[in-house]
C-alpha cells in the first residue's frame, strides 16, 4: 500500500467562508458527472483560486390545469 503524504497548512486567508461568493465568482472547468436531477462541475474560484465541486439541480417546470 501506498503511504500518504502530508501536506503542509496553506494561509487561512485563503479559504472561502461558505456563503460569501456567487456563481459569477467561479469559472467552471469540467462536468465531473451527470445525473437524472442534475451535474456536479469542477469550478475555480477565480479569487483565490480555490478548487471545489459545485451541484446543479435541474428543476422541471410543470403546469397544472
Amino acid at each position: 500500500m501506498g503511504s500518504l503524504k502530508s501536506e503542509k497548512s496553506e494561509d487561512p486567508s485563503k479559504y472561502i467562508k461558505f456563503g460569501s461568493t456567487k456563481f459569477s465568482d467561479y469559472n467552471k472547468v469540467c462536468v465531473l458527472g451527470r445525473g437524472t436531477y442534475g451535474e456536479v462541475t469542477r469550478c475555480v474560484h477565480v479569487a483565490s483560486g480555490t478548487q471545489v465541486a459545485m451541484k446543479t439541480f435541474f428543476f422541471e417546470v410543470s403546469k397544472h390545469n
